[in-house]
C-alpha cells in the first residue's frame, strides 16, 4: 500500500496479539490490515509439570513491536485512534504496587498447582461425586461461576491456591493479579483492568447477576484476597490513554486510548466471522479448540466443554479446550530435524489416509477437553518396521483432527439447544490452517467442509480490531468484522474416507479409555 492510499483513511488502530510463542503487532485501518510485525518469545521449563514466561522478554517485545510499526507507518501515526490487545488466556502475574513483577508469568500450561486442585479444591467424599468431582462443591462452582476448574492445576483458582500456600512471601506483597493481555493494559495505561472473558475463566467471578463481580466466598473458601484481582470492565471499554512512559518508548501520542480487548480464544472466534450462534470454528495453534457462540450459558462437565463469556458483550461461547494440538507437530518437528512445513505437507501427501496404521494421540502436556486429565500424554501406537517419517507426520495431522472430532460432538450436543441444524462447513483458523493438506484432512476425518480462512495467524488480531473499532465507535456492530474477514478456499470432504476414519476414530478413542491408569500411574505429580 502506497502513502497516498494510506492517507485516504484518516482512522488507523494497533492490534497487539501476544502468543505462547509468538507476539504480532498489527496496524488496521476499518477495511483491511496496513501492515504487521512479528517477534518469538521465549518458554521456560524450570521443573517438571512447570511452565514459564519472562513478564520482562513480553514488556519488551511489546515495546518494540509498537515502535517499529511506528516507524515503518510515520505519516499516518497522527491518524492513529487507539491500541488495543489479545493474548493467550489463563497465566498469572503477580504484581506489586508500583506494577513490576514478583516472580516470572506461570504459563496457561503449567500445572505445579496439580495437587491443591485435586487436594484443597476438590477434596471431600469418594461416596458423592460426579464425573469425578464432590457433589457439592461442583454445584456451587457451577451457580456462582458457570463453570469450574478442572483437575490439573492449571486454572487460575489453583495458581493462587498454589502461591498463597506455598510461596507466602510473594502472595503477601501481591498488589494485583493479571493475565497477559490485562499485564499489556497496565504497560500501556498504568491501571489493572480486565475483561470479563479473562475473568470468567479463573473461576474467581460471580456471573449470576449478569453484572459481573469478583466472588468473595469463592475467593473465601482458599484464604485468597479480592483485592489482589483487577477492576472489570467489557472487551469494547475504553481502560484508559496511553502513558507518558509508553508515549516516550514506542512514539505513540498520549491521546491515543487503549481498548481493553479480550482473550485470543474469544477473538479468533470474532475474527474467523462465525459470530451467529452454531456456526463452528477450529482454531490450531499451539493448542486449539472446537466452539461456536451462543446465546446462553450451559456446561457438561462430563467433557470439560461448555460456555465462557465471549468477547462480544452478552454473549456466550460453547468451547472444547484443547492444549497441545499445532503444538505437537511443532514438537515433533523440532525432535527429528530441519523439515520445512512445505516439506511436511508433502511428506503427509505422500503417506496414505490411516498414516499405514499408525495413530497419534495429541496429548503432551495433560488434556481438558473432551477428556479432562492432566496425566494423559502423546503416543504414536502402532509403529512397524514399514513406517516412514510421512507416516508420522500423518499420524499428527489425524490424531489432531480426531481430537478435534471428539470435542466438535459435545459442543454441538450444547449448541442444539438452540440451533437445531448443525452447520456442514466448518471455518478453519490457527497457524495450521495455512495447510491445504491439514485441512483436507480434517475436512475428511469430519466429513465436513472445511473454510480456510485468509491471514489464519491473524484471526485473532482481526477479531481484536473489530472489538476496537466497536469501542470506538467506527464499527456500529459487530457482523462489521465481515469487512476484514476473507475465505481463501473450501475443502470438500472425500466420502470415500468416511468409513475407514470411523474405525480409526473409535480406536483413536479407545487408547484413551485403555490406557488412562497407566497415564495416572506414570504421570501423577507426588
Amino acid at each position: 500500500m502506497t502513502n497516498n492510499d494510506k492517507m485516504k483513511n484518516t482512522e488507523y488502530l494497533i492490534v497487539i496479539d501476544i502468543g505462547t510463542t509468538e507476539i504480532k503487532g498489527v496496524l488496521f485501518n476499518p477495511n483491511e490490515i496496513i501492515d504487521s510485525k512479528r517477534r518469538d518469545c521465549s518458554l521456560s521449563f524450570p521443573k517438571t509439570a512447570c511452565v514459564e514466561q519472562d513478564p520482562k522478554e513480553i514488556r519488551n517485545i511489546i515495546y518494540t513491536i509498537t515502535k517499529e510499526l511506528v516507524d515503518d507507518n510515520k505519516e499516518i501515526v497522527q491518524f492513529i485512534k487507539g491500541i488495543t490487545f489479545t493474548s493467550q488466556m489463563q497465566n498469572t502475574i503477580a504484581l506489586d504496587k508500583n506494577g513490576e513483577p514478583l516472580m516470572n508469568i506461570l504459563s496457561w500450561m503449567d500445572q505445579r498447582a496439580q495437587n491443591f486442585a485435586k487436594e484443597v479444591i476438590w477434596s471431600g467424599s469418594n461416596l458423592f461425586r460426579i464425573h469425578g468431582f464432590p457433589i457439592l462443591k461442583l454445584l456451587k462452582y457451577l451457580k456462582i461461576t458457570n463453570g469450574a476448574p478442572g483437575f490439573n492445576g492449571k486454572d487460575t483458582v489453583a495458581k493462587l491456591g498454589y502461591i498463597k500456600k506455598n510461596l507466602p512471601d510473594i502472595y503477601k506483597n501481591v498488589h494485583k493479579f493479571l493475565d497477559i493481555k490485562d499485564y499489556a493494559i497496565f504497560l500501556t495505561t498504568g491501571k489493572f483492568i480486565t475483561s470479563p472473558d479473562m475473568a470468567g475463566i479463573t473461576w474467581l467471578m460471580d456471573v449470576r447477576q449478569g453484572d459481573f463481580k469478583w466472588s468473595e466466598e469463592i475467593h473465601n473458601m482458599y484464604g485468597l484476597d479480592p483485592e489482589k484481582m483487577p477492576e472489570l470492565m467489557k472487551s469494547t471499554s475504553i481502560a484508559g490513554s496511553i502513558t507518558p512512559e509508553f508515549s516516550k518508548a514506542t512514539g505513540l501520542p498520549q491521546e491515543i486510548v487503549v481498548i481493553t480487548g479480550a482473550g485470543d480464544l474469544l477473538t479468533a472466534a470474532i475474527g474467523s466471522g462465525a459470530i451467529e450462534d452454531g456456526k463452528i470454528i477450529l482454531n490450531v495453534g499451539t493448542s486449539g479448540l472446537v466452539g461456536t457462540h451462543h446465546s446462553i450459558s450451559s456446561t457438561d462437565t462430563q467433557h470439560y466443554t461448555g460456555t465462557i463469556i465471549s468477547g462480544i458483550p452478552k454473549k456466550y461461547f460453547i468451547i472444547s479446550k484443547q492444549e497441545t494440538l499445532g503444538g505437537s507437530l511443532e514438537w515433533f518437528k523440532n525432535l527429528i530435524g530441519t523439515d520445512s512445513y512445505p516439506e511436511i505437507d508433502t511428506y503427509v501427501q505422500n503417506s496414505p489416509a490411516g498414516a499405514n496404521g499408525v495413530i497419534f494421540t495429541p496429548w503432551l502436556f495433560g488434556e481438558r477437553s473432551p477428556i479432562n486429565n492432566p496425566s494423559l500424554r502423546g503416543q504414536f501406537f502402532n509403529i512397524g518396521m514399514n513406517v516412514s517419517k510421512g507416516d508420522m507426520y500423518r499420524a499428527i495431522f489425524e490424531g489432531v483432527a480426531y481430537n478435534l472430532r471428539w470435542g466438535l460432538k459435545y459442543v454441538e450436543k450444547i449448541s442444539r439447544k438452540k440451533v437445531k441444524k448443525p452447520e456442514k462447513e466448518v471455518r478453519f483458523i490457527g497457524g495450521a490452517g495455512k495447510s491445504d493438506v491439514w485441512a483436507q484432512v480434517i475436512a475428511d476425518v469430519l466429513q465436513r467442509e472445511i473454510l480456510q480462512m485468509a491471514n489464519p495467524q491473524l484471526i485473532s488480531a482481526i477479531g481484536a480490531a473489530t472489538i476496537g473499532w466497536v469501542g470506538l465507535g467506527v464499527y456500529h456492530d459487530f457482523t462489521e468484522v465481515n469487512k476484514l474477514v476473507k475465505i481463501n478456499k473450501i475443502y470438500k470432504p472425500n466420502s470415500d474416507l468416511a468409513k475407514g476414519y470411523e474405525k480409526i476414530f473409535k480406536n483413536y478413542q479407545k487408547l484413551y479409555a485403555q490406557n488412562r491408569k497407566i497415564f495416572e500411574k506414570l504421570n501423577t505429580l507426588q
